[in-house]
C-alpha cells in the first residue's frame, strides 16, 4: 500500500469516527431536550384524590387525609406499647373538631367549635366501663331555645347524667350557680339570689330545699 492510500485510509478512520461522535451528541441532546420538556409536566401543581394513606412499618395507615359528604379529616396514629394513639382533626359543614385519642374507646382531649359555641374536654383516658374522670368546659351562645352560657362540669363517667360538680353562669341575669353531686345521683344547686342577696339550696326539678340569710 503506497503512502497516499495509507493517508486516504487514514482520514477516512478520522471522519468516520467524528461522524459517530456527532450522532452520539445529537441523540444525547436529543434525549436532554426532550427530557427537559417533560419534567416540568411530570411534577403536578395539586394532586387530587378522595383518600390519601401514608403506611407505617408495619403495614398499616400511619397518616390518613380523606375527604367526603359528611367532613374533611387528617388522622394520625402510631402503635404504642400496649395501645394505638391517634390524632384526628376534623372540619364538618357546621363544626371543627380535634381529638387526641389513647385509644379508640378512650379520647383523652377533646376540643370542637361549632356556630353555638365551643366545648373543651379533657379526660383521664379509661374507659368508658371504666367510669373515667373528665373536665369539661362548655361555652355557648344565647338561642331561641337557650338562654346560653358558660360552664365547667367535673363528670365520672361518659354521659351527661354523670355530672359530679358544675358551676355554671348563664346568660339570662340569674346569675351563678354552684352544682354538688354524687355516685348516688343526688344532687343541690346552690345560688345567690340576685335580688335580695340570699343563698338558695335547690334539688330535683329545681325544687326550692331552703335559704340562707
Amino acid at each position: 500500500m503506497s503512502e497516499i492510500e495509507k493517508r486516504i485510509e487514514s482520514l477516512e478512520r478520522i471522519n468516520r469516527r467524528w461522524r459517530y461522535m456527532t450522532g452520539l451528541f445529537a441523540a444525547l441532546l436529543l434525549i436532554s431536550l426532550t427530557v427537559g420538556a417533560a419534567l416540568p409536566d411530570s411534577i403536578p401543581e395539586v394532586l387530587k384524590a378522595r383518600r390519601i394513606e401514608v403506611v407505617a412499618p408495619d403495614g398499616k395507615p400511619g397518616i390518613v387525609l380523606l375527604a367526603d359528604a359528611n367532613r374533611s379529616a387528617i388522622g394520625l396514629g402510631a402503635q404504642g406499647p400496649d395501645h394505638k394513639r391517634a390524632i384526628s382533626l376534623m372540619a364538618y359543614r357546621e363544626a371543627v373538631e380535634l381529638v387526641l385519642m389513647k385509644h379508640a374507646e378512650a379520647p383523652s382531649f377533646i376540643a370542637r367549635v361549632n356556630d353555638n359555641g365551643t366545648i373543651l374536654k379533657l379526660s383521664d383516658g379509661r374507659e368508658p366501663s371504666q367510669k373515667p374522670r373528665s373536665i369539661i368546659l362548655r361555652s355557648v351562645t344565647p338561642a331561641e331555645d337557650s338562654p346560653g352560657g358558660t360552664m365547667i362540669n367535673l363528670t365520672k363517667g361518659p354521659r351527661k347524667a354523670d355530672i359530679h360538680a358544675g358551676l355554671l353562669m348563664l346568660e339570662d341575669g340569674s346569675g351563678t350557680s354552684l352544682l354538688l353531686g354524687g355516685d348516688k345521683g343526688k344532687s343541690v344547686n346552690i345560688r345567690v339570689d340576685q335580688q335580695d342577696g340570699k343563698v338558695g339550696f335547690f334539688g330535683e326539678n329545681d325544687k326550692v330545699i331552703g335559704t340562707m340569710p
